[in-house]
């Protein structure tokens, strides 16, 4: 694995080259297969206490941690099979240096050492130790990647088309003339290119649908058996290793949970709908519509949600980069100066003290997927750095989820940038389900 990362950082470290200006995220992949931590700077000081110990290990480590997030933030941008490729790169990097950290005598001294004191420091300790109880054998964690790998390849392969055996299972497609005075007529096309989700609304033949749903989900089956077998054969030894029965044990564990407080759980909030999964998208579409929304513009809608929270002691600050000018404390009577379609930054006060920043990208009108879209970018770190997220949005809103899914990830931002410890490993744990590789 060392050899196959350094051939990579060579390659990212030649192409950043040539396109640095053009291409920051061929940088920033450059830049992380570079990144080592120096364990040395991690040495203990005898004079120091366990507690500024654990403050240097937050000092030295939370580079680490901030290009693990830049990953995730990155991996949207990914646009091509080199850049996704780097980043997996970056990813796997990361994972080994992670485990070189947590391996190391510093870091063992302090996993047996914090937990005799005070919180946080005897919380940092139980992390540290579910982390390290986590990483995995080079060779077991390179199988399980490569397993991983595989099976995402297969099923983002997108040239599967629907074929039947039965002619009457093929809908006809509709085909416009050129000609406007001329009368539109209805013709076959055997060979349709259809989305799985719109042929199970437009069919009306159940045993059709159930041959195209049974069709899917079993697409690719043969490149997936092996690999899936693999897969699971490495959780339940990484399981055994770790003191548990089954993989489920494992990984519920380090949330105090159990497979059976998990299955009580979700039987108190699910029941059965007794409806078969190929037959769901046509009684949702057979479920009368509700009434339509008013289109609104983000701007405006934002401007209502920052006035909303005020009784909270949140204030939040417009910075409009173009304009290199600060627009003041936002409120709805001033909603038309300070327009969010062009500030850049959303600066996030709570009373007298700044919790971050987040940064907004409105999407253009002509883009063809608009939705909103969140993610961390930096995670406050209490006496080290300020937090920073990104949010992306449509101009206009034009449906209520996208108003729904806009509250949910500014909430989700306004919650991570308010985390007030002082250690990364608690900050982040419940923020982000995006651990390291």
């Amino acid at each position: 694995m060392l050899k196959s990362i350094f051939v990579a950082t060579l390659f990212f470290n030649l192409l950043a080259t040539t396109h640095a200006v053009a291409n920051p995220l061929a940088l920033f992949i450059e830049q992380c297969l570079q990144y080592q931590p120096d364990l040395a700077q991690q040495t203990l000081v005898s004079f120091q206490s366990v507690e500024q110990q654990a403050v240097t290990f937050e000092k030295n480590t939370l580079a680490l941690n901030n290009i693990n997030d830049r990953i995730q933030y990155y991996r949207p941008f990914a646009n091509n099979s080199i850049n996704r490729q780097g980043l997996l790169w970056c990813q796997l990097h990361l994972a080994d240096e992670l485990n070189a950290v947590v391996s190391a005598p510093q870091t063992l001294y302090l996993i047996d050492q914090l937990p005799y004191l005070a919180p946080p420091y005897n919380q940092l300790g139980q992390r540290l130790e579910t982390i390290k109880r986590a990483q995995w054998p080079v060779i077991e964690k390179s199988k399980l990647h490569g397993a991983q790998a595989s099976i995402d390849q297969a099923l983002s392969q997108q040239h599967f088309t629907l074929q039947f055996n039965q002619q009457d299972c093929v809908l006809p497609q509709r085909t416009e003339t050129t000609n406007k005075h001329q009368d539109t007529e209805p013709t076959q096309n055997t060979n349709i290119d259809i989305s799985i989700a719109k042929y199970l609304i437009k069919q009306p033949k159940e045993y059709c649908r159930k041959q195209a749903w049974l069709a899917y989900q079993t697409r690719a089956k043969e490149q997936q058996v092996a690999a899936v077998e693999s897969i699971h054969f490495l959780q339940q030894q990484q399981a055994h290793r770790q003191g548990y029965t089954n993989t489920a044990q494992a990984q519920l564990a380090s949330h105090r949970l159990t497979p059976q407080l998990l299955q009580q759980f979700l039987d108190s909030q699910t029941a059965n709908i007794d409806i078969a999964p190929w037959n769901i998208a046509q009684t949702l579409s057979d479920i009368s519509k509700s009434s339509s929304m008013e289109m609104m513009t983000t701007n405006v809608f934002l401007q209502q949600i920052f006035t909303s929270l005020k009784p909270l002691n949140l204030k939040f600050e417009l910075i409009t980069i173009e304009k290199q000018r600060v627009e003041g404390e936002t409120s709805s009577d001033d909603g038309q100066q300070n327009s969010l379609n062009e500030t850049q930054i959303i600066r996030v006060w709570h009373q007298q003290r700044l919790l971050g920043e987040i940064f907004t990208y409105p999407q253009a009108d002509q883009q063809s997927r608009q939705d909103v879209n969140g993610q961390l970018i930096k995670q406050t770190v209490v006496g080290h750095q300020f937090g920073q997220y990104a949010l992306s949005f449509p101009p206009q809103l034009t449906r209520a989820t996208q108003q729904q899914k806009l509250i949910n990830q500014l909430s989700q931002a306004i919650v991570s940038l308010a985390q007030g410890g002082e250690f990364y490993f608690l900050n982040h744990k419940a923020q982000n389900t995006d651990a390291h590789a």
